[in-house]
């Protein structure tokens, strides 16, 4: 929506309710956009329905990892782009340890 607001005041249109009535046309033209996006939507989700049904068999811990190993993924990103400075080692497992072991 902040695209369209963005486009419309590009355009010299003041949004807001007053487009119903100013312009017509964009408002309508707007409308039919939404419903033919869903109608596309629901033509593309249709058959893909039994695959979502098989992400649901996927087990939690599979789709949610620990949160040691996305802590120990960022660490390791931190250390690739940046180096190894203690200070960083610290805030990264320091606080959450201690903050754990409270």
């Amino acid at each position: 929506m902040a695209l369209m607001v963005g486009a419309m005041t590009i355009h010299n249109i003041q949004p807001g309710p007053q487009v119903m009535t100013s312009n017509p046309g964009l408002f309508w033209g707007l409308i039919a956009s939404m419903w033919i996006g869903n109608l596309m939507l629901v033509v593309l989700n249709l058959p893909l329905i039994g695959v979502w049904i098989q992400l649901l068999k996927v087990p939690y811990r599979l789709l949610y990892p620990d949160p040691g190993v996305l802590l120990d993924w960022c660490f390791l990103r931190q250390q690739h782009e940046h180096g190894c400075h203690p200070d960083r080692c610290v805030r990264i497992y320091g606080f959450p340890l201690c903050s754990a072991s409270l």
